[in-house]
């Protein structure tokens, strides 16, 4: 990996990536939840919060864009 370049990547960081990923497209926080076999979805949310936040970002931006046309 150190020769090709390619950064160490974990599990853990994968299905960081996947939640994150699924979140971005818009599915919904109770599937994301079951998906990663949280107990509960509030744990899902406070621990993606910060991707659900940028994610109603680009959605504002997107909307603004498209008034504009």
């Amino acid at each position: 990996m150190k020769k090709a370049g390619v950064p160490k990547i974990t599990f853990h960081d994968l299905r960081h990536v996947h939640a994150s990923l699924m979140l971005y497209f818009g599915h919904d926080i109770k599937e994301i939840s079951e998906r990663l076999g949280h107990a509960k979805s509030s744990f899902t949310y406070d621990t993606y919060v910060h991707i659900m936040s940028k994610t109603k970002k680009k959605l504002i931006d997107n909307l603004q864009q498209s008034i504009k046309l």
